[in-house]
């Protein structure tokens, strides 16, 4: 795994500038969850200006974290110098509607963040990868730098829609997609506040399991859509393995499950 690199930036950030960063993404994210058609009289999140409010518990989340990442080196100005919550939709080749949406978009490197629990205290930097390796985020990785390949192409067309924070003209300031960095910053939420910044280029080795698992799903999806449509769609395969006891000296055999 390449090691961790400076993401660009223009000025050394605050604490409260990065919190007000990550704040920024998880208010997107939870705005998205309100659902306008709950009748007044149930509970539900308390609302200001159609955003949802955090409760305390998860302000200290963000504020430790905003802390440990200011106090990297590596990683105190990840979250300056760009916009949060960047959405691309397109469709592939094959006509599949994709979409994705980017945690924070700057001009040479797109930055991920991720919590770390790390609950049997491993060396934190064997735990990012076993989390990494656990959750596949090298899946979401790759698929996240196909969809700034469309959106460096629909930012060159002018196809943004919503209201663009950014100045005219900044797509021909961002990096082209084979220069574009994917940049994961860690942080521990059990423990020590511990943070780990991980770079990646599109054309990384370590990405390319994931680029084949992902034109395999995309194949399965095609078969299922073709097969079963919009009916429920189940598994039809007409082998089952048969587990016998190891002790026993039996072995594993398939029948047919027809």
């Amino acid at each position: 795994m390449p090691q961790a690199h400076t993401p660009l930036s223009f000025s050394h950030p605050s604490v409260e500038q990065v919190a007000d960063a990550i704040n920024a993404m998880i208010a997107e994210r939870a705005a998205e969850r309100l659902q306008p058609k709950v009748p007044a009289t149930e509970p539900g999140p308390t609302q200001r200006n159609g955003l949802e409010v955090l409760k305390p518990d998860v302000m200290r989340e963000v504020r430790q974290a905003a802390a440990s990442i200011t106090l990297n080196p590596h990683l105190a100005r990840a979250f300056q110098g760009g916009v949060p919550e960047v959405s691309v939709f397109w469709s592939d080749e094959h006509g599949i509607a994709c979409k994705c949406r980017l945690d924070w978009l700057k001009p040479r490197t797109i930055v991920d963040i991720k919590k770390c629990a790390n609950v049997r205290e491993r060396p934190f930097d064997v735990a990012v990868l076993l989390a990494i390796a656990a959750y596949r985020y090298d899946v979401s990785a790759r698929h996240y730098l196909d969809g700034f390949r469309h959106l460096y192409q629909f930012a060159a067309e002018g196809r943004i829609f919503g209201a663009c924070p950014l100045k005219p003209g900044w797509h021909r300031r961002i990096a082209p997609p084979d220069a574009m960095c994917w940049t994961w910053v860690f942080h521990q939420t059990e423990g020590a506040p511990v943070t780990k910044g991980l770079e990646l280029l599109p054309a990384s080795s370590a990405l390319h399991p994931a680029a084949r698992e992902i034109v395999q799903a995309k194949q399965t999806y095609r078969e299922c859509l073709e097969k079963f449509a919009t009916t429920q769609w189940v598994s039809d395969t007409r082998k089952v393995m048969a587990l016998s006891v190891h002790d026993q000296g039996h072995r594993h055999r398939s029948v047919d499950g027809g």
